[in-house]
């Protein structure tokens, strides 16, 4: 073996091996959060063949549009079962080829004739320093732990994919790496929406180290540029198809307000590259307050500045400003406001390349006078710490309860955490916990519906039906299409004795959500109880054929559906006695 192929050979096994290293402890951590709805509750996940648009296409799931990562998790599934185990280690796998990636990627750079010669001769340790410092820093944890950020990851690695294809082509046109790089960027698109990017910082490349203008770059290499073009075509289309998240994008907050918390967001994830103490699972939705928007904003308006100076004098510092500042959710350049998700640490997975580069780069030059194992024993001890770092961190997810603790710990505004705490509580079986929880996520956030819900669905459990009445109507009036919250609301008004008004909100639940059983289920109670005896059959028989029956509280559901079906159907007209604690949350 060669000199080259067997550097390539140890780098590749040290990213590996510092990657397991830093994230084994990753592997006993729990799914979490949005790990519910789109991996452990999903039906069509534990469904791997044939693939079709359910596995992907449910405005309802955070991997709606997203179906290269949808089956990657489906294909989990079919190897490893249904523990969290199996699909972390994918994760970790996912992110050491990203590492290696790279590492590719970066020792193609160095060794660009347009890099200083000092840099050139040291291309291969420069560029395994920057690969092995990003395997193991603490702010990739968000994306690897948390096993549903996945799309990030792995849209992290597609990226890396096309941008070495493209490096490789630039270096020596060849109809394979035009291939690779189409193919590695359209499944990127399948990952999320960010790798639309990638024609962009190739095009920063390619002046920058090749010295080409724009129009001799796109002439020059039209079918490389064409064949990038395709992963911005292929997230047209599949944004287009699905609607974009419309759940989460663009609901409930003004584009100058998101940009101004983005700005804050964007300094904040620059600070955590350099020191990432504290990390936070969650922070929040509520925009940034003061003038402290205009401070941050002034710093990103002079990186863009610094970046745009550097590409127009093609000083390779540009293409790093370009990796991050073009991130339609983590910079100044957003127009399309994700009002769920304000700030969040897995968008720094593959900027955090960039400002690791400039860090190493920069070193590397001052410690140009110096031995060559000083450098080494520096990034071995740096990256020692940042591993055991990671591995600190990855223990917060451990257990919903410990995450969102942490959470706590750091934001104790956070009002997202305390619901979220909450219902972890409630499902472990402490209920005035929870309801401590909930309330507080009220106090602090009294205008959101779902909060409201979880709240009076807490007091409902406890046997306080005013409370939760008052709860459920001011999460009506909040949301006036949320389903949930109107059967809530007709249930309580039931159990309190008024049943023509609780058939009053369950109709229009059902309208609302046409499948909702338990809407159906109290909708057939208060109809009996007013004497509409067959719609009151009708209904009934509407939420057995829709309630699930596996959970302990399903089944004793069911069980008083049938009762009270039965009854009507044989002319029998008492009043059923009912608990008053099933709620919908």
């Amino acid at each position: 073996m060669s000199s080259r192929p067997r550097k390539r050979a140890i780098a590749a096994l040290l990213i590996a091996l510092a990657g397991w290293f830093a994230y084994a402890t990753s592997f006993d951590g729990a799914f979490v959060h949005d790990d519910f709805p789109n991996i452990v509750e999903n039906p069509y996940v534990r469904r791997l063949w044939p693939p079709g648009p359910a596995l992907w296409a449910n405005p309802s799931l955070g991997l709606h549009g997203w179906p290269v990562v949808a089956f990657t998790f489906a294909l989990d599934h079919a190897l490893w079962g249904a523990g969290p185990r199996g699909f972390h280690v994918t994760n970790l796998a996912l992110h050491v080829l990203a590492g290696i990636a790279l590492y590719a990627v970066m020792s193609t750079a160095l060794r660009s004739p347009a890099m200083q010669e000092r840099l050139r001769a040291r291309a291969h340790g420069v560029a395994l320093a920057i690969a092995l410092l990003w395997v193991v820093h603490p702010l990739t944890s968000s994306a690897v732990t948390y096993v549903v950020q996945r799309c990030e990851s792995l849209m992290g690695l597609f990226f890396l994919l096309a941008f070495h294809a493209a490096q490789r082509w630039l270096e020596a046109p060849a109809r394979r790496w035009v291939a690779v790089a189409a193919i590695a960027g359209v499944l990127g698109a399948g990952c999320k929406e960010v790798i639309a990017v990638l024609p962009v910082v190739v095009l920063a490349y390619d002046m920058v180290l090749h010295g080409r203008t724009v129009r001799s770059a796109l002439r020059s290499g039209g079918a490389l540029y064409s064949a990038l073009l395709a992963s911005s075509v292929a997230v047209g289309l599949l944004v287009a198809w699905s609607g974009g998240h419309a759940r989460s994008v663009g609901v409930g907050l003004d584009a100058w307000t998101y940009l101004k918390a983005q700005s804050c967001a964007l300094i904040d994830y620059l600070r955590l590259a350099f020191w990432p103490h504290p990390l936070v699972f969650d922070h929040g939705s509520q925009p940034a307050h003061g003038l402290a928007w205009l401070a941050c904003g002034s710093v990103v308006m002079a990186i863009l500045a610094l970046t745009l100076l550097a590409l127009a004098r093609r000083r390779p510092i540009g293409v790093a400003g370009s990796v991050v500042l073009p991130d339609p959710r983590s910079s100044f350049s957003s127009v399309v406001p994700i009002a769920s998700e304000l700030a969040a640490e897995h968008r720094m997975y593959l900027p955090l390349t960039a400002v690791i580069t400039l860090v190493v780069v920069a070193g590397s030059l001052l410690a140009q006078n110096i031995g060559r194992w000083v450098p080494c024993v520096a990034t071995g001890g740096l990256a020692l710490v940042l591993a055991l770092a990671t591995r600190a961190r990855n223990r917060d997810y451990a257990s919903e309860e410990r995450l969102w603790s942490s959470v706590l710990a750091v934001e104790s505004a956070n009002a997202r955490a305390y619901d979220a705490l909450g219902d972890v509580l409630r499902r472990a079986g402490r209920d005035d916990e929870a309801r401590e929880h909930f309330a507080r996520a009220v106090a602090l956030q009294p205008d959101a519906a779902f909060r409201r819900n979880n709240y009076g669905s807490s007091l409902s459990a406890a046997g306080d039906l005013d409370g939760a009445l008052e709860q459920f109507r001011a999460a009506v009036d909040l949301a006036p299409r949320f389903a949930i919250a109107r059967a809530n609301l007709g249930r309580i008004l039931y159990l309190r004795g008024d049943p023509q008004h609780a058939v009053d909100e369950l109709r229009t639940a059902l309208l609302i959500e046409p499948g909702l059983a338990a809407a159906s289920r109290w909708l057939g109670f208060a109809l009996a109880d007013t004497g509409r005896t067959e719609k009151a059959k009708v209904a009934l028989r509407a939420a057995l054929q829709v309630a699930p029956d596996g959970a302990q509280q399903a089944r004793r559901a069911r069980r008083e559906v049938s009762e009270r079906y039965c009854l009507l159907a044989s002319a029998a007209s008492a009043r059923a006695k009912l608990p008053a604690s099933t709620a919908m949350s």
